[in-house]
């Protein structure tokens, strides 16, 4: 699960999620919007924030080769 999907799954706005974790609102925007990943230790925190909904993978970006099915 996305942290995006989380949050409205969950009914949390970005500034209620972000006082959750000791963010800012707007680290929380930039990471929705893929301009910013948190820092490990943030994504450890929104992990036992979200019993483990969200994970360090919803952050990271595979390149596309490693997504095109034609590439194996």
């Amino acid at each position: 699960m996305t942290l995006h999907e989380f949050l409205i799954e969950e009914g949390y706005t970005q500034q209620a999620f972000a006082e959750l974790i000791g963010v800012r609102q707007s680290s929380v925007s930039k990471w929705l919007q893929g301009d910013s990943r948190p820092s490990w230790s943030i994504i450890k925190k929104i992990k036992e924030v979200t019993d483990g909904q969200v994970t360090a993978d919803s952050f990271l970006e595979l390149p596309d080769f490693m997504n095109d099915e034609e590439a194996a």
